[in-house]
């Protein structure tokens, strides 16, 4: 219990909410049941002319079915409630709203708002085949609430549809993509500041609702992951998203499998897609740390490390130890028996490979990839002991959840980067746009 007892005690002093209070990310646009409020919303005919309520409160509001654009969904409103629906698209474009069906003798009644509760479009009657235009102002989710006119009428039919009428080449998910960086982050990499190079701007531009943050550059997972919950906890609470997809390289998987033990709810998370992440550990962290023995060839790997970690990441020996400390294969073995799978979340994995400058078959198969100078010796080793590799990761220990396969690309190819003469086959912005449609095909 060594990961999660470190993270209690530091939760506290970063979270500057009490996690007993933040609400079901489910129901936080809808009204709350009352105490009082106890008969069976099943009964057909009207509560009484108050509907239970106490003067000044308003009437209940349930949350049907997701409904996709181009898609209808109908339902059952029931007397003195309201009926909440969510759909998604992208900021800028048009969708319409028509209602398909309602049998009540009161007219219906419809209003379009946004996830912080900004009105798209006011409280309107509307009459069956009647259509409501609004304009997105941001990409993912929105809310139709629907009502009857006459709320203490008895329950009733209806169906509504969504579809997209302008701006429809626009790209969306129906959940932010939160991206989440690994070691060094925004602080280092040769005094790169944007961590994931050229991604932001494709993504954007596309239409996509994309979340970049940055924490601790070099930290542990247990301390890091406080911080990126404490950041998706102020973005639930400034509207922004109910839940968000969590997109994170290399250490930035460990923090994000990890921040869903702190978390009192996690299913705000949808999925986590993780980049060359050692989930098992790596061989170059048990090398470094000495869990093995060290021969004079792997002396000069660590060397070689060193003069990486101070190149690369501006890093000492004794500040590099810390970090691979975490990573070594016993660690990460507790760490994956304090942190499983949650059945509420979607968990993905990719892998990376690159070759040596000499591998020519390697290179014929992975479309010319060259693994940047920086990792020729740690490739090598990690090569002799557990496969193919990034350079600092390899492809067995990257496996989690859904394997979605093997990028040719080394470790910092990944995120867009490339610091030598070593061929980059790798588009990383184009790879992450690919994400980002995955993930809106998977309903995410």
């Amino acid at each position: 219990m060594l990961f999660f007892t470190l993270a209690c005690a530091h939760l506290e002093s970063v979270l500057s909410k009490d996690p007993s209070s933040s609400e079901d990310p489910q129901s936080t646009p809808i009204d709350q049941a009352s105490e009082e409020s106890s008969e069976d919303p099943s009964h057909t005919e009207p509560l009484n002319e108050e509907c239970d309520l106490e003067d000044g409160g308003s009437v209940l509001a349930f949350e049907g079915d997701f409904v996709p654009q181009g898609s209808s969904v109908s339902g059952v409103r029931e007397a003195c409630t309201q009926v909440i629906h969510a759909g998604a698209g992208a900021a800028g474009s048009t969708l319409s709203v028509r209602l398909d069906d309602w049998s009540a003798d009161a007219s219906a009644r419809i209003q379009i708002e946004e996830l912080s509760g900004g009105v798209l479009s006011e409280w309107v009657d509307v009459s069956v085949s009647e259509e409501i235009e609004v304009e997105l102002s941001q990409s993912g989710e929105f809310f139709i609430r629907i009502s009857s006119s006459d709320v203490y009428e008895a329950q009733n039919d209806y169906a509504l549809s969504v579809d997209c009428v302008d701006g429809c080449e626009l790209k969306y998910t129906r959940y932010p993509i939160f991206f989440m960086h690994g070691l060094a982050g925004f602080d280092a990499m040769l005094n790169v500041l944007n961590y994931w190079n050229g991604v932001e701007d494709v993504l954007l531009d596309a239409g996509y609702h994309v979340e970049i943050h940055g924490v601790s550059a070099f930290d542990t997972t247990v301390d890091r992951s406080v911080e990126w919950l404490a950041i998706l906890e102020q973005l639930k609470e400034q509207g922004v998203a109910r839940k968000f997809n969590l997109i994170a390289h290399s250490q930035g998987g460990l923090d994000a499998r990890y921040l869903t033990v702190l978390a009192e709810d996690p299913s705000f998370i949808a999925s986590i897609t993780t980049i060359a992440t050692p989930h098992y550990g790596t061989s170059i962290a048990d090398l470094y740390t000495g869990v093995v023995s060290v021969s004079p060839f792997e002396g000069g790997i660590i060397d070689a490390i060193v003069e990486l970690g101070s190149q690369l990441f501006g890093l000492s020996g004794d500040e590099l130890t810390n970090q691979l400390a975490q990573m070594t294969t016993v660690q990460m073995s507790s760490f994956n028996q304090e942190v499983p799978n949650l059945p509420e979340i979607a968990y993905y994995s990719w892998s990376g490979a690159s070759c040596r400058y000499a591998q020519f078959s390697c290179q014929s198969d992975r479309d010319g990839e060259t693994v940047s100078s920086f990792f020729l010796l740690s490739h090598a080793y990690i090569e002799g002991l557990e496969g193919d590799n990034d350079g600092l990761v390899s492809v067995q220990t990257a496996v989690w959840g859904d394997h979605l396969g093997t990028i040719n690309a080394d470790h910092i190819d990944q995120v867009g980067h490339r610091f030598d003469l070593s061929t980059q086959v790798f588009d990383a912005p184009a790879f992450y746009r690919s994400e980002a449609e995955r993930l809106f095909e998977a309903g995410f």
